[in-house]
């Protein structure tokens, strides 16, 4: 898929129009193709190749072309939902790793750790929530990713990490009441497990 696509955006030759000729993949998520060619289309839509034409990022084939990846990767991500955990973290791993500064990238480490966290491997998904804080602390999702990694703490029993976590979402703006119920709520269990009653 990819090849086609950069022929197209080198050459401007048709090769997109055949696109339904060719083979669609089964696995949408472990498809590190079908990744980097959807990749690519919207990096043509954000910055550009410098090598192409800046009019081909409108292009209707071009336009079509990534609507077509766009249903595949949804199908993909239908798999999280559907509690294919490994396909989905395979996916999720391998888009980070195709784009570690993309878009794609903050999202991907947070659908990646969900996929791990269903897959009971815990450890794993608390790496990928440290990598998004780590790497993209503005982000939209690292904010229930603040709220995800306290869940793993508590479950694991690690009330000091608990701790700490709690007092980072207190610091956040703008806390919703629920969202406010939850850190004292998590702030309260690590303290108590902690026997710092009187903090």
């Amino acid at each position: 898929m990819s090849q086609h696509l950069f022929e197209y955006l080198r050459l401007g030759s048709d090769v997109l129009s055949s696109l339904a000729d060719l083979p669609w993949c089964d696995d949408p998520l472990g498809n590190d193709d079908l990744q980097l060619t959807l990749y690519c289309c919207y990096e043509l839509h954000y910055r550009g190749f410098s090598d192409v034409s800046d009019d081909v990022e409108w292009d209707p084939e071009v336009l079509r072309f990534r609507r077509e990846l766009e249903g595949r990767f949804e199908k993909g991500r239908s798999l999280l939902l559907a509690e294919k955990y490994k396909e989905a973290a395979d996916l999720f791993d391998s888009l980070v790793r195709l784009a570690p500064d993309g878009e794609v990238a903050a999202p991907s480490l947070y659908n990646g750790a969900l996929a791990h966290e269903g897959l009971a491997e815990r450890t794993e998904a608390i790496a990928r929530y440290d990598e998004l804080f780590k790497r993209f602390p503005k982000h939209a999702v690292t904010r229930g990713a603040y709220f995800r990694l306290s869940r793993l703490y508590g479950y694991l029993e690690r009330w000091a990490d608990l701790d700490q976590n709690a007092d980072k979402i207190l610091a956040l703006d703008d806390l919703t009441v629920l969202e406010a119920i939850e850190a004292h709520g998590a702030k309260g269990l690590a303290l108590v497990e902690q026997d710092k009653l009187d903090e």
